[in-house]
Parts: C-alpha cells; sequence; structure tokens
C-alpha cells in the first residue's frame, strides 16, 4: 500500500497530495490555473507505472498579452532531487498563494493578469515516491544505471544538457552508483 503520508515528515505533501491539490485550485480558478503535460516520468516510459510530469500554469487567461508579444513567463521546478522534501510544498504553497490571492492581494494580481507562471512540483516523482517510503532518495529510478540497488538512476541535476559535465567530472561522477552519477550523456 502506498504511504499515506512521508514517515517523519507528515507535513510535506505526497506527490498525490501536491497534484491533488494542483487539482483543486484548478476546480476553483479555472480561468487562472491549467496543467500542462512536460513529458513522462522514467517508470511510465518504461511502461512500469510512473507519473506524467505535470507543470501548474497560472495566468489569467481573460488577459490579453500586449499587441505583438507574449505575457512574460517563469518557470520554477522542484523536488528533482528527491528527498528534498521542502521544495515542492515551498511551490505549492506559492501557487496556492497567487490563485487564492488574486482578486485579493494587488501582487498576486498583478503576477497572474500580466505573466504566465509554470511550476513543475515533482520534476522527479518516481523519485520521490521511493522517498516517501523513507529511503533516502536522490536520484530517479533508472534501473539501468547501479541496477537493482537503492543507489540505481540519474542525479537529474547533475544531468541537464548545458555544460553537462563540463568540469571534467569535479561536482558529478562517471560512475552509475554514485549519489551524483551525472548519467551516460546529457
Amino acid at each position: 500500500a502506498e504511504p499515506l503520508s512521508i514517515p517523519g515528515y507528515a507535513c510535506y505533501e505526497t506527490v498525490e497530495e501536491t497534484f491533488a491539490a494542483g487539482d483543486a485550485l484548478i476546480a476553483a480558478r479555472p480561468l487562472l490555473a491549467s496543467w500542462v503535460t512536460a513529458g513522462s516520468s522514467w517508470l511510465k516510459t518504461q511502461g512500469q507505472g510512473g507519473y506524467d510530469i505535470k507543470v501548474l500554469k497560472l495566468t489569467n487567461s481573460a488577459v490579453a498579452p500586449p499587441a505583438g508579444a507574449s505575457k512574460p513567463k517563469l518557470f520554477l521546478n522542484s523536488a528533482i532531487h528527491a528527498r528534498e522534501y521542502t521544495t515542492a510544498p515551498l511551490v505549492l504553497e506559492f501557487a496556492k498563494w497567487l490563485v487564492n490571492g488574486y482578486g485579493v492581494n494587488a501582487d498576486a494580481t498583478w503576477i497572474v493578469d500580466h505573466h504566465e507562471v509554470h511550476l513543475m512540483f515533482h520534476t522527479n516523482p518516481d523519485g520521490r515516491k521511493r522517498a516517501e517510503t523513507g529511503l533516502s532518495w536522490r536520484k530517479n529510478v533508472n534501473n539501468n544505471f547501479c541496477a537493482n540497488t537503492n543507489t540505481r538512476g540519474v542525479d537529474l541535476n547533475r544531468n541537464f544538457s548545458f555544460q553537462w559535465n563540463s568540469t571534467a567530472g569535479q561536482g558529478s561522477s562517471g560512475s552509475a552508483c554514485s549519489l551524483t552519477f551525472r548519467g551516460a550523456a546529457a
């Protein structure tokens, strides 16, 4: 059975609770909030369950951008390291502040009217589910690297295409079982 909360950290939402909170924001203010699917988690790409990588898009769809322009965009991703429990709840609180503050708080209203805010609460939902069992899980769960161990996977924070391994291994590792394994390629 799935844990109802993170052992020792019940104050932090699980992946499912986070997505349900996003659903509630959308239901409450559908002109302001919507989901965008950015891709699939590793497990989902393998047909082994997993998650859609969901992004909560916040903007007032009734307010058009200036002629010939688009609204400025802010993108936040969180929970890239699965065991960093606080990042997703912090970004969720920001989403709640924007949606619940709309029409009440001048700053929240201005941000939502004149910008697009894209919030990826769980960049690594498969890994987060491992962390929710109480494991100190950091990486994704890609079993192609350090297979069938609790150190399998890729450190997604070291696996961006921009300047991948540009420091010749300083700050990341080429060893698949290392917690900072950057992946075989960007």
